[in-house]
């Protein structure tokens, strides 16, 4: 993963650990979650890139809030 990917899913990770610690958000898998939501942003962008239409994030990028990876419940 290149320097700015990495340092992008550190930062959704954090934020998602901070926001289930704090009780913003229920307990999720935050690891998954940062890189579902990375993934998400990153077609985005290509979408809007190969569209040339950078209202395609605008439409698009709301939507990465409900980007929710469940914990895996062990037995």
């Amino acid at each position: 993963m290149n320097a700015v990917f990495a340092k992008a899913n550190a930062r959704f990770h954090q934020t998602l650990e901070q926001a289930v610690e704090d009780g913003e958000i229920p307990p999720l898998d935050t690891e998954a979650t940062a890189t579902a939501m990375l993934a998400y942003l990153e077609g985005v962008i290509l979408l809007a890139k190969t569209r040339n239409d950078p209202e395609v994030v605008q439409i698009l990028g709301p939507a990465i809030k409900t980007i929710r990876i469940e914990r895996k419940h062990r037995n």
